[in-house]
């Protein structure tokens, strides 16, 4: 595995934590949609094929995975900030971090781009140093 790899398993996390919080909106939803069972008098209504008896197992087991996914998230974070923040280097770090681990107004991680926007570099330094910085935490890390 690269050191690039390593440091995109946050981002594969965040995505699988962000769909499995989306599937289970959606199935609460829908639970929230159904009718329950009424008890009137002599009759009794039932919503169609009991569905509510179908969707709450899965809802039960959809944030099981969704909580899990959610620890899993933060714990690749935790770890990879900490190995950044050790890399040795400010100007390492800095870059890794900040096209790793940080996102942008769209949610999605910076391009080296933006980091030369934001760190008043020039996009072919960023570039340089990311290379730099990735060789660096691979030697040190993997």
């Amino acid at each position: 595995m690269t050191a690039k790899e390593y440091l995109m398993e946050i981002q594969r996390c965040k995505r699988a934590m962000e769909t499995l919080g989306e599937k289970a909106e959606a199935l609460r939803a829908e639970l929230e949609g159904l009718k329950a069972i009424t008890y009137d008098k002599d009759r009794v209504q039932v919503s169609p094929s009991n569905r509510m008896e179908e969707l709450m197992p899965r809802l039960v087991e959809l944030e099981e995975r969704y909580g899990e996914a959610i620890f899993k998230y933060h714990s690749a974070i935790l770890v990879r900030v900490q190995q950044i923040a050790e890399i040795g280097r400010n100007d390492y770090s800095e870059i890794l971090r900040l096209r790793y681990v940080e996102t942008g107004k769209n949610g999605k991680r910076l391009t080296l781009e933006e980091i030369a926007v934001r760190t008043h570099r020039s996009f072919e330094w960023v570039r340089h140093l990311h290379g730099r910085a990735l060789a660096a935490f691979e030697k040190k890390y993997l």
